[in-house]
């Protein structure tokens, strides 16, 4: 199954309140689900048996996952952006020579993420969560990102009145300069935001087998290589935020592409005209 599909199963066993696969294999996206739930109290955690999910609520860090990261405020940022590029860059540092395209791709990564978190801490209400996961036998590399907050919809549709759905308000996100943030940075320099998820659904788009997945509230958006934009629309609202994207390694690696010039040529041609809709 893709990324699209797995996600789809979990929230339909969290609808049907049937948690026994998770006793068995679960990855980003069903831990901060379950957490969530956890969290605003739905479960008390004795519904679900996995190791893993034991370790990153225990806040045990490994050498192929993060922990379980809070992202209550801007504070949180650097420090869980440190972690989650560690994990996500995993499978470049065990290359013996980082070449200029890898060290572009982490790059991308810290821009991505730190947008992606900076978004949560704005608007999460201080209850957002994010962890990543190296799969080294299936070679991928995970990141998901999960907040409380009143979805895409709501924010989109401040600026944008003829924005309707959900599906719309995701779509619209994903455009070039929707920005989520309020702080105008990019690699740590002035000016240029709005770019996060446009950025990682342009770098998906040209990755073998990797997929971009967002859900808010009751819609599910996916952005694959070969399927372009894909959408499910859910019978219930799961009252959250989720965006989880999911790597191959090994295209990854064989990347040719300099993002550095992307970003650049992504960003620089319309500085001023970025949408700031949240």
């Amino acid at each position: 199954m893709n990324l699209l599909e797995r996600i789809e199963q979990t929230l339909l066993c969290i609808q049907n309140k049937d948690f026994l696969q998770f006793n068995s294999w679960m990855e980003t996206a069903d831990i901060l689900l379950i957490e969530n739930l956890m969290g605003r109290g739905i479960l008390n955690g004795n519904e679900v048996k996995n190791d893993f999910f034991t370790f990153t609520q225990k806040g045990i860090h490994s050498k192929s996952g993060s922990s379980l990261m809070n992202i209550c405020s801007r504070n949180d940022v650097e420090k869980s952006t440190y972690e989650l590029v560690r994990v996500l860059s995993k499978t470049l540092n065990d290359a013996k020579i980082l070449n200029e395209i890898q060290k572009d791709i982490k790059d991308c990564f810290r821009y991505v993420i730190s947008e992606i978190l900076n978004n949560i801490a704005d608007h999460s209400n201080g209850n957002g969560i994010a962890i990543a996961q190296y799969y080294k036998t299936k070679k991928k590399v995970q990141f998901s990102a999960l907040d409380n907050g009143i979805g895409f919809l709501a924010n989109i549709k401040r600026k944008f009145s003829n924005i309707n759905t959900q599906e719309e308000a995701i779509k619209k996100a994903l455009e070039k300069g929707i920005t989520t943030s309020s702080y105008n940075l990019l690699y740590a320099s002035e000016r240029n935001i709005g770019y996060g998820l446009f950025v990682i659904s342009q770098l998906i788009q040209d990755i073998k087998e990797s997929e971009l997945v967002i859900l808010s509230q009751d819609t599910l958006v996916s952005v694959r290589n070969k399927d372009g934009i894909s959408v499910r629309r859910l019978k219930h609202n799961f009252e959250c935020t989720l965006v989880c994207f999911e790597i191959d390694e090994n295209s990854m690696r064989k990347l040719d592409y300099d993002i550095d010039t992307m970003i650049q040529k992504i960003v620089l041609p319309n500085t001023n005209s970025i949408d700031d809709v949240f």
